[in-house]
């Protein structure tokens, strides 16, 4: 009889210590994920996140800063082109709006020979009169972009600088040559990773020069 009731007894010490031991091992996966969020975000926070940037990290950024201008013609052709799908253009005008400051960023447009006056339109109006045939005040397709300009500390939390660019364009075999400035900045932006939200060093775009002419 002691046998028969020992035996379930036992059966159920082993479930509860089970039942624990398993707690605790889920305990111990938890914690160590928690770590690794932990870490990737102290990774994170050094490496973006740091109250000052080193002249090693303000060289990257304009590299960085570089590669924007060129993302920017790249999505503004396809914004601007009618055969695109309607829904390619309309994240084009999103990443384009990302790349710059605000969307009251300048563009400063002048036309070929001086024909006309230089024109005047902020981001949001350029990417809006996108959609509308006829109002493309220019076409980039950049073949070099460099630094004029060294990133600068303004204050605490912007530094600034200047790029150029040349950029040619082939359209019905007649050339026209496109070159300018922009301004950039680096600066912290709320960014997501995960579930988390941080301040992070990103580099945007200001106001733009562009100066259209005839071939040269």
């Amino acid at each position: 009889m002691k046998k028969k009731l020992l035996f379930p007894a036992l059966v159920v010490m082993y479930l509860l210590f089970s039942a624990k031991s398993c707690n605790s091992g889920e305990e111990m996966t938890d914690a160590r994920e928690q770590n690794k969020i932990k870490t990737t975000k102290d990774s994170i926070v050094h490496n973006f996140g740091s109250e000052g940037l080193s002249e090693e990290a303000l060289r990257a950024y304009e590299e960085t800063a570089r590669l924007r201008f060129a993302d920017f013609a790249d999505y503004y052709t396809i914004l601007t082109d009618t055969a695109a799908a309607r829904t390619f253009r309309i994240r084009a005008g999103e990443m384009i709006s990302n790349i710059f400051i605000s969307e009251n960023s300048v563009f400063l447009i002048s036309a070929p020979g001086g024909s006309r006056a230089t024109e005047k339109i902020c981001l949001k109006d350029l990417v809006d009169n996108a959609w509308a045939k006829g109002k493309n005040p220019f076409t980039l397709s950049p073949d070099s972009v460099w630094i004029t300009q060294q990133l600068h500390q303004q204050n605490d939390s912007v530094y600034a600088g200047k790029l150029a660019f040349t950029s040619t364009k082939i359209p019905s075999a007649k050339k026209a040559v496109a070159f300018g400035n922009s301004e950039i900045f680096v600066l912290k932006r709320e960014k997501s990773f995960g579930r988390e939200k941080l301040n992070a060093w990103t580099v945007v775009l200001g106001e733009t020069q562009i100066n259209m002419t005839t071939g040269r």
